[in-house]
């Protein structure tokens, strides 16, 4: 949540963004457990101290991956140039951020 938040305050200052962030939420998205992930943001969402933060970060999430030529996705792709296609990345970006928003629901 907090590499959303990171990327989410520097994205109208893109000398201090970092691909590299962007890639990390990527491979969290893919390799962990969908439903185990979708159950600890419910149980933030379902806490006073964490419930405004996390909100915002789900939004994120949308802002950051939602759509193939989202800056989070365009962030990816030029993380993983040359190593995978970046159709599917982008593909693979749009479609585990939306998993994700459906299993929270």
């Amino acid at each position: 949540m907090s590499k959303l938040h990171k990327i989410g305050e520097r994205e109208d200052q893109p000398d201090r963004l970092a691909d590299k962030d962007a890639l990390d939420i990527f491979r969290l998205l893919r390799g962990i457990d969908t439903a185990s992930l979708a159950e600890s943001i419910r149980r933030l969402l379902g806490k006073d101290v964490s419930r405004a933060v996390t909100g915002e970060a789900l939004k994120l999430l949308r802002h950051l991956f939602g759509r193939p030529d989202a800056n989070g996705v365009e962030m990816v792709v030029r993380a993983t140039e040359g190593l995978e296609d970046p159709a599917t990345i982008r593909a693979s970006c749009v479609g585990l951020a939306s998993e994700l928003l459906e299993a929270i629901g």
